[in-house]
């Protein structure tokens, strides 16, 4: 499903891996077997008399715990259930590094997907932020004069603003290929000059300072890398059959082809014959809107231009890079359901086994009076317990986490700094809440299984 998606807009290797395949099953098959050997050398430890003891000798030199009852005022069933992990936390371990990495495996891919949707975005494409853009890019023709054509489309599109009594403002990315050369080194790169008001200050920058003049232009990470320069260097820049020389004043970031990028001061004299082609054509209103209002102008921007379609900037980034967020949350809701399956076998696996090892305790809390009820409550709280620490540890854990797995994705991109779009209602209560209430209600049903034990099977406490 993965590949199905991202072969979509990515190019793929064809061909079957059959033997990485077999070769990565075996390998996992194999760290099974010797995980599973290097915990049973236990039974070394173990002497005939403790099967007769199911396990127990009946001695123990130490308090269970550090709890008191009387002192801790709990009440009897969430006092047992916390002293049980306390007092025997290493048969917790294993549980609590599953449920953090599966509560990992689900924020991590939500922190991603709300980033890619974020309207900040748009900065990292060398574009500034606006409130909507409306996807009509050019296409240029050298026999036409370039420049001109641009701006009588802006005054198109205020006029159509005015009609209505909307003051805005409107711009447009204009892209050239160009070639950079440095001494010996070149490169070439796409490059971008923006029309229609917008200046070199309102983008986003990582080092220095915006170009101010017509012969100063800032420079990618990766473009600067190519013909090793830096703040303050010369380069010479060819648009055409036009070579001039400009000095580096900024460094920034671009996604756009996987990270080149040249940005022009907005009055650089330009040959637009060699125009390449521009973005969208972005719109800010001069009014403070809010979301609803905002939706309102798109409704109207739709209506006006049934040709075109109408973006937010974080809809027209994912129009740029192919949807990759609404196929990755497709694969959300996968990742998830698989999460849940494994937290509910983990913790189906863990109450089975605690009821078969405290047979007898069960059994002698029958019969001083304990009910099924709060019995399976203790055993369903332990569970829960140990996942609620877990899940916040996970959710604590998956912003540093967000950072160290998925800044690097963006690095190749050519992004260097992201800015993660953090949704706390999404990321720190819905999808806790939904791991904790599957794998409690498994815990819970699990724990079912202590009616079947009899308070006649005391004998077998020591």
């Amino acid at each position: 499903m993965m590949i199905g998606s991202v072969s979509q807009k990515i190019v793929v290797s064809g061909g079957d891996h059959f033997l990485i395949n077999i070769g990565a099953a075996a390998l996992a098959g194999a760290a099974v077997v010797f995980f599973s050997y290097f915990c049973t050398r236990r039974i070394k430890k173990f002497s005939p008399i403790d099967a007769i003891h199911s396990g127990e000798t009946g001695e123990r030199y130490h308090k269970k715990g550090f709890l008191q009852l009387g002192k801790s005022h709990l009440p009897a069933v969430p006092f047992m259930a916390l002293n049980d992990i306390f007092s025997g936390i290493k048969s917790y371990v294993s549980m609590i590094l599953i449920f953090i990495l599966g509560t990992l495996l689900v924020i991590i891919p939500v922190n991603t997907i709300n980033t890619l949707r974020s309207d900040r975005l748009i900065t990292t494409f060398n574009m500034v932020e606006s409130d909507h853009i409306i996807s009509q890019e050019l296409l240029f023709n050298p026999s036409e004069d370039n420049k001109k054509k641009v701006e009588q489309k802006f005054e198109e599109v205020r006029e159509m603003f005015d009609e209505h009594g909307i003051e805005v403002d409107v711009f447009q990315e204009i892209m050239f290929r160009t070639n950079i050369r440095k001494g010996d080194k070149r490169t070439n790169s796409l490059s971008f000059q923006g029309l229609g008001g917008v200046t070199t200050d309102e983008y986003a920058y990582l080092e220095g300072t915006p170009p101010q003049n017509p012969y100063e232009v800032a420079l990618t990470y990766l473009t600067a890398e190519q013909i090793d320069v830096g703040i303050g260097d010369d380069v010479e820049i060819k648009v055409g059959e036009d070579t001039k020389t400009y000095t580096i004043t900024a460094i920034h970031q671009s996604m756009n082809n996987m990270g080149e990028g040249v940005r022009f001061y907005q009055d650089a004299e330009l040959d637009y014959d060699y125009a390449a082609g521009s973005f969208g054509m972005q719109v800010n209103y001069k009014d403070d809107l809010d979301s609803a209002a905002l939706a309102e102008r798109k409704a109207l921007l739709e209506d006006l231009y049934p040709d075109a379609t109408i973006y937010t900037p974080g809809e027209y980034i994912g129009y740029m890079i192919g949807n990759v967020a609404e196929q990755l949350a497709n694969i959300k809701a996968l990742i998830l359901a698989i999460v849940l399956g494994i937290n509910a076998l983990v913790a189906i696996l863990m109450v089975k086994s605690f009821i078969t090892r405290e047979k007898g305790e069960i059994a002698l809390l029958k019969a001083i009076g304990f009910q099924n009820t709060p019995l399976t409550l203790w055993q369903t709280m332990r569970i829960g317990t140990v996942l609620l620490v877990s899940v916040l540890v996970g959710a604590v854990s998956s912003m540093p986490l967000s950072t160290l797995i998925i800044t690097p994705i963006f690095r190749m991109m050519g992004a260097y700094s992201i800015e993660y779009e953090i949704c706390a209602a999404e990321v720190y209560l819905m999808y806790p809440l939904i791991v904790l209430a599957v794998t409690a209600a498994a815990a819970f049903v699990s724990a079912q299984g202590l009616r079947k034990i009899s308070a006649s099977q005391i004998s077998n406490n020591e």
